[in-house]
Order: structure tokens, then C-alpha cells, then sequence
């Protein structure tokens, strides 16, 4: 959140985290386009009115996040170009479909495909090894920055983004053929 409180003045917020392959090793045939790109995030809670705006910006991490470090709210992270910025709702009640079920409090929007398949696709076609496990794949693509860039709304959420729901899901196509 981003909240402009009366008495501790302005309050921002953000985060970074890094994601991991599901499935270490893909192969994709050499014509495999990433078409789009989901991003779902379950609420943990939240600090506001549903329904208030948030502007919503996602960009990569350009450095490793290390688990022996503590990170603090001062903390800089060094970020590349957006891959997403949109305005979404604060909506903890929220449903979303990820392809099988309906899912309860889940903020959910699109992210550029062209990151992903640069990074997994390309990756995997020209046979980089970083795909071949998770601690390579963190070493060589660090994870994603958030933050709401709105300007001082009265709203903040935080989200569990180790809740099985919270997923990066990709749609690709290889040739005629769609898949997940």
C-alpha cells in the first residue's frame, strides 16, 4: 500500500521476492511463444475499504536476494524495466479462475510475457543450464519487485505467497497447439 495517514504522514510499501520453477529442466520446441502471463496472489489480510485503487507496478530484481540478510523497510532494491503496471481494487474477497477451480481472496493481473519468454522460454530453446535447478535459476533471474504506486491511498493489503494459489501461471503455444 501506499497510505498518506494524517499523523505518521506518508507510508509506502512494497516488496521483493523471487520465484521458482515448478518443473526444473523444461524443454520447449524451438517455435514455443509465451502468449500471457498470470499473476495471482492470495490476501493475507488487508488495512482499508475493498474497492479502493491501487497502482500496482511489478518490475525484476537485478540482484540476488540472500536468505542469510535481513531487509529492511529502507532497503533500495535495484529493479529492471515494468513488467506490469495496472490499476486493480483492493478486493480480499475476490474471485479468480486458475484453470480448474475458483479461488477465494486472490488479487490476480497480467504480467508482460515478453520477460518470461526471454528468461524461461529463450532460456530453455538455447539450452541455458540456470534452468536446470532452482538455485541457479534464482542466481540468474533474482525474483520480482512490487509496489503500489498510487498516491497516498487509505487502503494497504499484505498477501501469503506461499499459499498454493499464489502462482505465476504462463500460456504458451508451441506450433498450432495452446497449453499451461
Amino acid at each position: 500500500g501506499n497510505l498518506d495517514d494524517p499523523i505518521f504522514g506518508q507510508v509506502s510499501a512494497g516488496f521483493g521476492t523471487r520465484f521458482l520453477l515448478s518443473k526444473t529442466s523444461p524443454d520447449f520446441a524451438e517455435e514455443t511463444v509465451c502468449d500471457s502471463v498470470k499473476l495471482r496472489l492470495a490476501y493475507s489480510g488487508y488495512y482499508g475499504v475493498p474497492g479502493e485503487d491501487f497502482q500496482v507496478q511489478v518490475a525484476p530484481l537485478e540482484e540476488a536476494l540472500i536468505d542469510t540478510l535481513p531487509y529492511y523497510s529502507n532497503h533500495q532494491f535495484t529493479v529492471g524495466d515494468l513488467i506490469a503496471d495496472t490499476v486493480i481494487a483492493l478486493g480480499p474477497q475476490d474471485t479468480v479462475y486458475n484453470g480448474v477451480d475458483s479461488l477465494v481472496g486472490f488479487m490476480a493481473f497480467d504480467l508482460d510475457p515478453s520477460y518470461f519468454q526471454e528468461n524461461i522460454f529463450d532460456a530453455a530453446i538455447n539450452g541455458e543450464t540456470y534452468l536446470a535447478d532452482n538455485e541457479d535459476f534464482v542466481a540468474a533471474v533474482p525474483g520480482l519487485y512490487f509496489k503500489d504506486a498510487s498516491n497516498g491511498n487509505p487502503a494497504a493489503a499484505y498477501f501469503d505467497l506461499s499459499n498454493a494459489g499464489s502462482a505465476i501461471q504462463m500460456y504458451y503455444h508451441t506450433g498450432e497447439d495452446d497449453t499451461i
